[in-house]
C-alpha cells in the first residue's frame, strides 16, 4: 500500500491479527483488491487463534455418550482456517515455493456435450 495512504484497521481485529496486518502492510506495496484478501487472512488468524485456545483449555478430544474418543470441531475450524491462510497468501503471491505454478492442479477443461 503507498506510504501517503493511512491504512484503516477495522476495530475486530485483534492484536495478532492488527500486527500482522501492519507488518504485512508495511513490508509489501498493496493495492485496494490485495486489502481485501489481507482482511480474510487476518479474520482466518483469528479464527484459527481461537480454536488453538479452546484446544489448549480441553484438548483435541471428547468422550461421546458411548465413551467413545471424539474428536473436537474446534480442530475442524483450526485446519480450515490453516489451509485457508496458505490458499489466500498463494494467491497475493506470497507463496515461497518457486515451483508453486508447477504444482498446482491443472484447471479442467469443460466438456461441452452436444446431443
Amino acid at each position: 500500500m503507498n506510504l501517503d495512504k493511512e491504512i484503516k484497521i477495522p476495530k475486530k481485529y485483534r492484536k495478532k491479527a492488527r500486527n500482522w496486518i501492519l507488518a504485512f502492510t508495511q513490508t509489501y506495496e498493496c493495492s485496494e483488491t490485495d486489502m481485501v484478501l489481507v482482511f480474510l487472512i487476518a479474520d482466518a488468524i483469528q479464527l484459527a487463534d481461537d480454536a488453538q485456545k479452546v484446544l489448549d483449555v480441553t484438548g483435541m478430544t471428547y468422550q461421546d455418550r458411548y465413551f467413545q474418543p471424539k474428536k473436537r470441531p474446534e480442530v475442524d475450524i483450526l485446519n480450515q482456517n490453516r489451509v485457508a491462510i496458505a490458499k489466500l497468501l498463494r494467491e497475493l503471491g506470497m507463496s515461497d515455493d518457486e515451483t508453486a505454478e508447477m504444482t498446482r492442479p491443472p484447471q479442467l477443461r469443460t466438456i461441452s456435450r452436444s446431443m
